[in-house]
């Protein structure tokens, strides 16, 4: 018979995670009074607070040398999520200084944005349903809570951006 995950290990996955974060959004746009949306809104902290710790007590952060960094650097197109408005082709570098995305090539030694890996808390592939119907999307999920969204241009490449991403960031 087919292995089924546990009910824990559901909530303890990255994805899981960022659906708690999208329901957070959803709760505040609820028509409910305050003292209503902060009591839910602190049960989703806790209950995520708890499973992150879960998380990364199960799944420890690997050190990654210099070496190993600069055997997996990447350079390429992406198109990413500017200010959660506007999907915008970027080229975006993941090697020794973090993660770099910038309007091209060129502009990678002055980025627009730079992310450390340490920031980084996981990188999930993104359900069609969250990413306005691409199956091509993942996103990172960042220590501070934000959550940077990209999509690959060429859908093979999505599985590599996403492997290269979480080697980097020790995941």
């Amino acid at each position: 018979p087919e292995q089924r995950p546990t009910t824990m290990e559901l909530l303890e996955t990255p994805l899981m995670d960022h659906a708690m974060r999208v329901y957070k959004g959803i709760v505040n746009g609820l028509p409910a009074n305050d003292a209503t949306k902060a009591v839910i809104l602190q049960d989703i902290k806790n209950v995520r607070s708890k499973l992150r710790a879960r998380f990364n007590e199960k799944n420890p952060r690997k050190k990654v040398s210099d070496e190993d960094l600069a055997a997996i650097e990447m350079t390429g197109p992406l198109v990413f999520l500017e200010d959660g408005k506007k999907w915008k082709q970027r080229q975006v570098r993941v090697g020794k200084g973090g993660i770099q995305i910038a309007k091209t090539t060129e502009g990678l030694s002055a980025p627009l944005l730079v992310v450390s890996l340490a920031d980084i808390h996981s990188v999930i592939d993104v359900p069609r349903c969250f990413a306005d119907n691409r199956s091509n999307a993942f996103a990172l999920i960042l220590q501070n809570d934000d959550a940077l969204w990209f999509y690959a241009t060429d859908e093979s490449s999505v599985t590599q951006w996403i492997s290269v991403l979480s080697k980097a960031a020790g995941l």
